[in-house]
């Protein structure tokens, strides 16, 4: 806040198995030059099809678990 940059993550994303989701948006989120060619949706997306075989388009079906 201090800087005026808010961020906020469901906590379903930092917990458990799929704890490498968060660390990805928090990593990209803290050091975005570090990361610029990490893109945690789209890890978040293949975590979600390829590895829970759930069939869910986290752009077209508006699953928001980081904002912004």
């Amino acid at each position: 806040m201090k800087d005026g940059r808010v961020h906020v993550i469901h906590s379903d994303i930092l917990g458990g198995a799929q704890h490498f989701i968060g660390t990805a948006y928090l990593a990209k989120w803290f050091y975005p030059d570090r990361f610029a060619d990490l893109d945690p949706h789209a890890v978040h997306q293949r975590y979600l099809t390829g590895f829970q075989g759930i069939d869910f388009d986290l752009a077209s079906e508006g699953g928001t678990f980081v904002y912004p």
